[in-house]
This record gives C-alpha cells, structure tokens and sequence, in this order.
C-alpha cells in the first residue's frame, strides 16, 4: 500500500493518546521481534465520525513534536505509526522562535546588569536614555546569537524529524497509518531485513559520533585563537 495524503484510509480513533514510553522490557523486545505486538485499544469517540487515517497524517504533521519519544531504547511498540509523526519545518520555527524570545531576555538582562555595574564603578547615575540604549544592545544581540541557536539546534531536530518521518511513511506503506509501531517494524524487518529500531539506533549513535566530532573541532579552533 502507498501512502497517499489525496486518499481515503480506514478509519480510527483520535481520542488514542500515545502511551508514555518507559524503558524498554525484554518482554517488550520479544514482542516486537516476534508474533504478537500489543494492540492499542482503538474505540470510536463517543459522538463522534471516525477519521480517515490520512487526516490523522496531516494532522500529525503540524505538530512541533511527536507524541511518543523517540528513543531506540524507549520506543512505545503499542503507539500507532501516526504518534511518530510531527512536522520538521514546525520544529524548526518553533525552535528560532523560542531562541529568539530566550536570547533577548537574556540579553535584556544583561544589558541592564552592565548599567548597573557601570554605574556603580563611577559612583553617579547613568543617564536613563544611556541606560536604555544599554539595555537595547543587549537585547538585540541576545535575539541575535539567540536566533542563530534556535536555527542552529532547531535545524538538527528537523532533519532528524524527517528522518524518521520517511521510515515511518515506510512502516505505513507496508502496513497502515494506524498500524502499530511493533506491526510496522516487523513488517519492514520482513520486507528489508532490517527492522525501524535497528535504523534508530544506528542514527542515534551517528549522530552522537558527529556531535563529539563537533566539539572536538570547537575545542580546536578555541585552542588556536586563544
């Protein structure tokens, strides 16, 4: 089956919450590699039409972050393959957005601390627009380094969104979009030989291997410049 966001899917409960992950049990483990994967326990809400599975997709995809974690060790294998699913650009926004807010405040504050201290070292009072321009420069290069933070970090996490966007768009293919996470990684193990957890937890440890690499090259050219 290929998953067509124009199409009709079967229909399913909005109502599910995705089961909070905790660590992962050997019973666990044995359940996603083998028959039977627990099912979520999908009723219709009361009062309500049941939703075509491609509306749930698009509904998952202006999420700022998904609803069960990502985690290899902490995977959910009872959520349905829709909890997996959140937007990368909506990440990234949100992401700059909250750098910005954050950088500026901090840079607000630490305009007005420089005042103060400027004021206390000449033992007399800034004059107020002084004190206030202070303040700005501050505020405005905070929302400046802030911004490119949020850029920076909110870029990572959208990419590695997509990421897992495009394997769970795999899972879906091959099963459903309210499949769960334990039938969708058995079907892709069946189908590739390899399964969804196995491809999380080679992605975590890139990615852990590029962000030592990151900071050993920072500390690198801090060392040149000092």
């Amino acid at each position: 089956m290929t998953i067509n966001l124009n199409s009709s899917h079967s229909a399913v409960n909005t109502g599910y919450s995705a089961i909070p992950a905790g660590k992962a049990t050997a019973s666990e483990t044995v359940i996603e590699e083998n028959q039977s994967p627990l099912l979520p326990n999908i009723q219709p809400r009361q009062g309500s039409d049941d939703i075509p599975g491609d509306v749930l997709i698009q509904q998952a995809l202006t999420r700022k972050q998904p609803q069960s974690i990502l985690c290899a060790e902490d995977l959910d294998y009872r959520a349905p393959l829709v909890a997996f699913l959140a937007g990368p650009e909506v990440i990234k926004k949100e992401a700059i957005k909250w750098g910005a807010i954050i950088g500026t405040g901090a840079g607000a504050v630490l305009g007005g601390i420089s005042v103060a201290m400027l004021a206390l070292i000449q033992k007399h009072s800034i004059d107020f627009l002084k004190g206030l321009g202070f303040i700005a420069l501050g505020a405005g290069a905070g929302a400046l380094f802030g911004t490119l933070f949020g850029w920076l970090s909110g870029n990572e996490a959208a990419r590695n969104q997509a990421w897992v966007n495009k394997n769970v768009f795999e899972m879906m293919d091959l099963t459903g979009p309210t499949a769960t996470l334990g039938q969708g990684n058995k079907a892709l193990k069946a189908e590739t030989g390899d399964s969804f957890s196995q491809r999380l937890a080679r992605n975590e440890s890139r990615r852990r291997d590029e962000q030592t690499q990151q900071m050993i090259l920072e500390n690198q050219i801090m060392t040149m410049t000092n």
